[in-house]
């Protein structure tokens, strides 16, 4: 009796303790999860600016006129609105975690388009080799909304609600800083009149993206809260109202 009653006595005082390590582990958690989903907008728009600081030596090396590499640059913008619909449908059908990997399913497929284009198709034809550069640019730029366009839903699942600004102002400014670095990084690699180094910066881009790649399929995770709760409330109109409504935003 004497046992029975000292276990009774101990139990309440180990279900208090049991879930500090599952909490602690929650904790760090979220903290990675936000580091993974900030490194992998940070490469995707480092990926789309790789021939915006030398446009004229691009158009020199694959012969082609420099109005075609301006769309070639700009064509994140003009799959910004297939992509957006690809990752509502993917959001609302798979979750958050898979949509991540179908994200850098398109990087990988892109990154690879593109150094066989430099590599093997250019010294055949340029222009043809032009052609699957951008066919390539394009794919990788379909994996752009999917990543920008989820920070507050990646906060909702993720971040407790004191914590959820900080965590969509980091989500939000991953990849504009992928912005100033992959063009700060082409700008040194690219050089001369036909765009030396070309070939050199699309392979190392490449294996960065499988790198991260790598990192996402490995760890990320689904939020604990499923995203397909936020799904049919949030859609891309209310994800951009609740980006407005935060400082971090407004000051960006």
């Amino acid at each position: 009796d004497v046992a029975a009653r000292l276990a009774g006595a101990m139990s309440p005082v180990g279900a208090e303790q049991a879930p500090l390590p599952s909490q602690h582990s929650a904790a760090h958690g979220r903290w990675h999860m936000l580091a993974i989903y900030v490194c992998l907008g940070l490469v995707n728009q480092a990926l789309w600016l790789s021939f915006a600081p030398a446009p004229a030596a691009t158009a020199r090396r694959f012969d082609v006129q420099l109005e075609f590499v301006a769309v070639m640059t700009n064509s994140c913008n003009l799959f910004y609105l297939p992509g957006s619909l690809l990752g509502m449908r993917l959001l609302r059908r798979c979750g958050l975690r898979r949509m991540m990997f179908v994200a850098c399913w398109l990087q990988l497929a892109g990154c690879l388009f593109r150094c066989v284009a430099d590599a093997l198709i250019r010294p055949i034809s340029a222009q043809l080799a032009f052609g699957l550069l951008f066919v390539g640019q394009g794919i990788t730029s379909l994996a752009s909304p999917l990543i920008m366009n989820t920070p507050a839903v990646f906060a909702d699942g993720w971040f407790t609600k004191g914590e959820r600004e900080n965590a969509v102002a980091a989500g939000t400014l991953g990849p504009i800083f992928g912005q100033g670095l992959g063009s700060a990084i082409a700008g040194f690699v690219v050089t001369g009149p036909y765009a030396e180094g070309t070939g050199q910066l699309l392979a190392g881009q490449a294996l960065v993206s499988c790198g991260v790649a790598a990192w996402v399929f490995c760890s990320f995770r689904e939020p604990p809260l499923p995203v397909a709760q936020h799904s049919g409330q949030s859609s891309l109109l209310a994800d951009g109202l609740k980006l407005l409504r935060r400082p971090h935003f407004i000051l960006l």
